[in-house]
């Protein structure tokens, strides 16, 4: 069984790919249930978030080629592009360094805001979503459960996550400060009621602001968080006043497309007198049009926009970075060789089991020719049988254990059942 992690992320593919490779949760489901059928023999977890849309896949290895050449045409598929124009900007791994990576994004290490706590919930998500979406999904199970608990340890046993924070708490307090003295006294907008908004109503009011205002297409979603938040709800419909009497907007819907065009966005800027407003689109797809950033007095910035806030934050907690990174690499080598002794044990017991049979249809053909042996005899033979067996079996099983624990056995393992004719 191999694992290997393909897909795109901040480090290398630009925003407007990105936002068209991105799938929405809607058809999580249909992309996953694809794949399975495709490769039937395939377990997957489909990770999207605003930084990134990664494939994680555990598949036997004389499957695992199919699978890959799948996923990249789906990629393909998604963004409207070939796969020659997709190609570099995508990455694959295999194996260990895909387990490294999976270690690190579930540890926030692989973040674009590094110590932000979204990404685990979101690890979490999209195991779930998989686990619901396919048929049983044993391999992935160890691989994700593991995951979780490297981030755990990394934020009980670093100070990475000491200081709260978050994607929009990183963005509003870098861009907010170049344009506004304070947020105490401004009207803020939030478009979005999922864990992004949370988490930026969290900031909000940790720092004392008291003029929140949601919108969201379900109205239950935008009146709960309100409640919880001293907020004020308004319907889907008024969003265009809301943009108007706004200060700053922070955006992070799901939608798939924009939701204000600069057409739109020109009608209610008239209205607006040139009062300063910062617009935060941190959704993938964008959901502002970019040349609505080209109006004067208006400051759109988009996730890719916060590298430079990011490189900040990243100096913050730079003392802390080498202690999470050592944890992640004891766990990824801890991970590697249970997952290498895990799967060498059929080709062991297939061994076993093979030479075992033998050896009784030897000792049983030999014990009826001499029939007249006393049960202490009979009990000799027994035992040297065995221990024939033992002795000529025990070096290829000490290899097997020792690739296992080293390196990759499955060069080694299916060198013996080719030479001892063993059925997977």
């Amino acid at each position: 069984m191999k694992l290997v992690v393909i897909g795109a992320s901040h480090h290398l593919t630009p925003l407007d790919i990105r936002e068209r490779l991105a799938i929405p949760k809607s058809r999580l489901p249909e992309v996953l249930q694809g794949l399975q059928l495709a490769v039937p023999s395939v377990e997957s977890v489909l990770l999207s978030t605003c930084n990134r849309t990664e494939w994680y896949v555990a598949a036997p290895s004389d499957q695992i080629a199919d699978a890959e050449g799948w996923i990249v045409d789906c990629f393909a598929r998604q963004a409207e592009l070939t796969v020659d124009q997709l190609q570099p900007y995508l990455f694959q791994l295999a194996d260990q360094a895909a387990t490294e990576h999976l270690f690190r994004v579930a540890s926030s290490l692989d973040s674009m805001v590094i110590g932000e706590s979204q990404i685990i919930s979101q690890v979490r998500e999209a195991y779930d979503e998989a686990a619901k979406s396919q048929r049983l999904l044993p391999a992935v199970h160890s691989w994700f459960q593991k995951a979780v608990a490297v981030a755990k340890a990394v934020a009980t046993e670093t100070a990475l996550h000491r200081h709260r924070v978050s994607v929009p708490s990183v963005a509003i307090s870098g861009f907010a400060a170049d344009i506004f003295e304070t947020l105490t006294d401004k009207r803020i907008l939030l478009i979005g009621a999922g864990q992004i908004a949370e988490e930026t109503l969290v900031y909000l009011r940790d720092h004392g602001v008291r003029s929140v205002h949601l919108v969201n297409r379900t109205a239950s979603h935008a009146t709960e968080l309100a409640e919880r938040f001293d907020g004020t709800a308004h319907p889907w419909d008024d969003l265009t006043n809301q943009i108007q009497m706004a200060d700053l907007v922070v955006s992070t819907t799901g939608s798939t497309h924009q939701i204000v065009d600069l057409a739109t966005f020109q009608k209610l800027y008239q209205k607006r007198r040139q009062r300063p407003l910062l617009v935060l689109d941190l959704a993938i797809p964008r959901d502002f049009e970019p040349g609505i950033a080209d109006l004067p007095n208006v400051y759109l910035y988009t996730i890719d926009d916060l590298k430079a806030q990011c490189q900040r934050n990243l100096r913050m907690r730079e003392k802390e970075l080498p202690k999470a990174e050592e944890l992640v690499r004891q766990h990824v080598a801890r991970f590697q060789q249970e997952w290498n002794l895990r799967h060498s044990v059929p080709a062991i017991q297939q061994l076993r089991d093979r030479t075992d049979e033998i050896k009784q249809e030897e000792l049983t053909r030999l014990l009826n020719k001499i029939p007249d042996l006393t049960p202490d005899l009979r009990k000799e033979l027994e035992i040297a049988f065995d221990r024939l067996v033992n002795k000529i079996l025990h070096r290829p099983l000490t290899s097997l254990r020792a690739e296992a624990k080293s390196g990759q056995p499955q060069q080694l393992a299916d060198s013996l059942k080719r030479l001892f004719q063993l059925n997977d």
